[in-house]
């Protein structure tokens, strides 16, 4: 009951008719109760969101919201003055040079033929890696001198090649774009979408493969002012209705700090809700915990079904179980307990009038 409760709530907005957000609250006992958040994406992003729900409960305990120094208007005419539009061109060119030959499609493999219309319909798949491995992990990170983003992400590519046989990969992942102190407490949407491209070849070395990693990492986040929007347009790429123009698959590391909090005498857990969604074909999402690694991957149930997903992420915990007792390790030799079976797309009939937004 709860949960269609919740999908009924999460439903369109009327864009003639602000405000571009809802919030409602469930009552299930006398002091338990379930608070549901929806605000639109184009009012707001991630780090908004928990900017929202730190300053509700501060407000909900009597407390002062201290002034901003500057409101997002000042921060949409900074982008746009004359200095801040040649830095963007700038950083736009070391994008043009990542794509000059083009941009490759990611040709996953798929259980049902890729429709002409992709909806939004989705699910996820939540896994874990164990504290013995996450530990390994951390001496892996120390030896190597990276961060846990940059090894989760290599990781992914790997995991994308063995399943694509293609060394040349396209991964989505966002970037806050909040570079200046006096946007750090602002709502409104900074967040910026990075197409980040790696070889994972399998001749190479682990240690070498996520070295290039982490170069292009510094490089994609030194150049994070240019646009997602702008760079698709300045490359000609042309979006179908069943593909994303960049790439298909997009990985997120999140910061956890907000799950579980104690308010002036209230207890805040996070509610773990299915949205049945899916923005991406594969959404990786990775958030670090104290002894462990928790994972969440979501998918386009009109591409997979839960079993080939559920693989999907066991064999991306056997290659971490593998790369930190043997960071040499060749790409080529990097194994799965079961090997990956191939994928027979069938053609199914898809209703594509009920869209889930």
């Amino acid at each position: 009951e709860v949960e269609q409760i919740i999908n009924e709530f999460i439903r369109p907005f009327n864009f003639n008719n602000a405000p571009y957000f809802r919030v409602g609250l469930i009552r299930l006992e006398e002091q338990k109760h379930i608070l549901i958040i929806d605000l639109h994406h184009i009012v707001t992003d991630g780090v908004s969101y928990d900017i929202f729900v730190r300053d509700l409960f501060a407000l909900y305990s009597g407390e002062k919201l201290p002034n901003l120094k500057i409101q997002y208007k000042d921060y949409s005419e900074w982008q746009q003055s004359e200095k801040e539009k040649e830095i963007a061109l700038k950083h736009e060119q070391y994008w043009l040079d990542q794509f000059k030959d083009g941009v490759p499609v990611l040709n996953m493999p798929t259980d049902y033929t890729r429709p002409e219309i992709l909806d939004l319909k989705g699910s996820k798949i939540s896994f874990t890696i164990d504290s013995n491995v996450t530990k390994k992990i951390k001496r892996l990170l120390a030896k190597e001198e990276t961060t846990l983003y940059t090894l989760m992400l290599s990781v992914y590519n790997i995991l994308l090649g063995k399943y694509t046989g293609q060394e040349d990969v396209v991964i989505g992942s966002p970037i806050t774009g909040r570079p200046h102190a006096d946007l750090q407490d602002i709502i409104g949407v900074f967040v910026n979408m990075l197409g980040i491209r790696n070889y994972p070849r399998a001749e190479q070395r682990f240690t070498q493969f996520l070295f290039e990693v982490k170069e292009q990492v510094l490089q994609a986040f030194e150049h994070q002012k240019c646009q997602y929007e702008d760079l698709v347009n300045q490359l000609g790429l042309q979006g179908t209705y069943n593909r994303n123009p960049l790439f298909d698959v997009s990985f997120v590391m999140q910061n956890m700090d907000a799950d579980h909090m104690f308010i002036d005498g209230l207890e805040l857990r996070t509610y773990d809700h299915d949205f049945k969604r899916a923005q991406m074909d594969l959404l990786l999402r990775v958030v670090e915990l104290e002894d462990t690694i928790e994972l969440t991957m979501e998918y386009a149930t009109s591409l997979y079904t839960r079993d080939t997903v559920q693989k999907l992420c066991e064999r991306y915990v056997e290659i971490f179980e593998q790369i930190v007792d043997h960071p040499e390790i060749l790409l080529k030799d990097i194994s799965f307990k079961q090997e990956i079976q191939e994928l027979q797309p069938v053609k199914v009939s898809v209703d594509f009038g009920d869209f889930n937004f």
